[in-house]
C-alpha cells in the first residue's frame, strides 16, 4: 500500500483503492497515478453512494473512461477556480494564526504576513489554504473555493521549526 509518492515509472498497471477522509486526498492520489506513462492502465475503485463519488467531478481534468453506474449526486461541473485550487501549494494556519507548511520533520513556519487578516475571516480556528503561482490565496469554504485575497508580500521562512508530526 502506497500512501506517499513513489517514483517508479515503468509500472504497467495501478489500482487505487481508497476511501479517503478528504476530497484533497482523493485528488492527490489520482494526481500521483496520472504521472505514470501514457500506456499505463489505471483503475480507481470508488464506492457508490459515498463521498468517494466526489472524485468524479474531477473527471474532466483527466482523460479516462468511467465504468459503472453512480448516483450522480456529486457529478457536478468543475470550475477553473477549483482546478487552480487543487494545483496550488498548500499551507496551514494554526490556531495562533501562524502560517506553516507541513514537512517530514514537523512544521516549517513563516514570518507574520498581512494575508493572515483576510484568512481569519474564513479560518477563525486555523486550517488549510492554498496559494497559486499568480499569488491568489484560496480556501475551501462551505464546499466551494473562495479567493480570499492576493498575496502582496512574499512568505518569508522563519527559523523556527515545530517538531510535531501532525500531518493532514
Amino acid at each position: 500500500m502506497l500512501k506517499e509518492g513513489f517514483d517508479k515509472r515503468d509500472i504497467d498497471c495501478l489500482i487505487v483503492v481508497s476511501t479517503a477522509i478528504t476530497e484533497a486526498h482523493h485528488i492527490q492520489s489520482i494526481g500521483r497515478a496520472i504521472r505514470l506513462p501514457n500506456d499505463a492502465v489505471i483503475y480507481i475503485l470508488l464506492a457508490k453512494d459515498t463521498t468517494d463519488e466526489k472524485v468524479l467531478k474531477f473527471k474532466t481534468m483527466y482523460k479516462h473512461n468511467i465504468i459503472g453506474s453512480f448516483s450522480g449526486k456529486y457529478d457536478l461541473p468543475i470550475t477553473e477556480l477549483t482546478k487552480l485550487y487543487y494545483r496550488s501549494k498548500t499551507y496551514g494556519l494554526d490556531y495562533k494564526y501562524n502560517i506553516f507548511q507541513p514537512r517530514k520533520y514537523g512544521r516549517e513556519y513563516y514570518k507574520k504576513n498581512p494575508i493572515v487578516t483576510s484568512l481569519k475571516e474564513y479560518l477563525p480556528r486555523g486550517g488549510r489554504f492554498r496559494i497559486s503561482k499568480d499569488n491568489k490565496v484560496m480556501v475551501m469554504f462551505k464546499n466551494r473555493v473562495v479567493v480570499v485575497d492576493k498575496l502582496t508580500e512574499p512568505l518569508i521562512e522563519s527559523p523556527v521549526v515545530n517538531p510535531t508530526r501532525d500531518f493532514w
